[in-house]
């Protein structure tokens, strides 16, 4: 397989939603009418506005090579040159290897656990997409996003690229693309708060108990910082675990610990008093 990556620069900024208007008919057909197309997004990101994030996957050269011939690419490369590019970067990606992220824990992995062979040292990506149970909370999600998007590529280590987008072609979806340096990076993104924040931010405006925008953005700076009641955390905890069928006799790992402390100071989602 082989994945294309691109960011676009837009000359100017308010030419966007035109931009991402007229390529929507080209991304489609793509999809649709290329073979060996399992992706092909351009996607505003959300977080600079004068930009246009690219991923593409093929499964293969040949496939890439036959688009590369397409009217539809020739189509999307005028669109944007009448549009206006202040400039682009692009790259392409053989895939060595390829598994979901999440193991059968399921926790989030950096290694490749489903293969012998590790090579620590080479890029990274990771690709996919959130559908929403509503879709019209997808701009609450994303804008809720921008501040935790911003601070992984500006302040972790490694981080190439990291973009939730809305997916123009799919009103519910969110599409995902990270690059991150090696495994090492993407591991320390695992533990950071920047990750946990983006998990708890999309499952707490995906459910039935979405709060407004500012109520949100302020619990997301005040969350974790209240103290917490040990012994009342604990029993919350073990109700947790039945519901989430976490089996008893094993440890919980400490990336759910975390994550339902959070959930647990900013709201307590399990109604019934202790």
């Amino acid at each position: 397989m082989i994945i294309i990556t691109a960011t676009f620069y837009l000359a100017d900024p308010a030419s966007r939603p035109e931009a991402i208007e007229k390529a929507v008919p080209l991304q489609q057909a793509t999809r649709d009418n290329e073979p060996g197309c399992e992706a092909y997004v351009f996607s505003p990101d959300p977080a600079s506005e004068e930009k246009v994030a690219v991923f593409e996957l093929w499964d293969g050269r040949d496939s890439l090579d036959a688009h590369f011939d397409h009217q539809n690419y020739f189509n999307m490369g005028s669109m944007f040159a009448e549009v206006g590019l202040a400039g682009a970067d692009s790259r392409k990606w053989r895939v060595t290897a390829y598994e979901p992220v999440y193991d059968e824990s399921p926790k989030a992995r950096a290694d490749f656990y489903s293969y012998e062979n590790q090579v620590p040292d080479d890029p990274i990506i990771i690709a996919g997409y959130v559908d929403l149970h509503d879709p019209s909370e997808r701009d609450d999600v994303l804008k809720a996003s921008i501040p935790f998007q911003l601070a992984t590529r500006n302040d972790e280590p490694g981080c190439q690229m990291y973009v939730f987008s809305p997916d123009p072609c799919r009103e519910e979806r969110i599409e995902v693309v990270e690059i991150w340096d090696n495994m090492d990076s993407l591991s320390a993104h695992f533990d950071h708060d920047n990750y946990f924040s983006l998990i708890w931010l999309v499952r707490l405006l995906n459910t039935e108990q979405r709060k407004n925008f500012n109520t949100v953005m302020e619990e997301s700076v005040e969350k974790g910082k209240s103290g917490v009641d040990k012994k009342i955390f604990q029993r919350y905890l073990d109700k947790r675990r039945r519901l989430e069928n976490w089996d008893r006799d094993k440890p919980l790992p400490d990336f759910v610990v975390k994550f339902w402390r959070w959930w647990y100071n900013i709201g307590n989602d399990i109604e019934e008093s202790y």
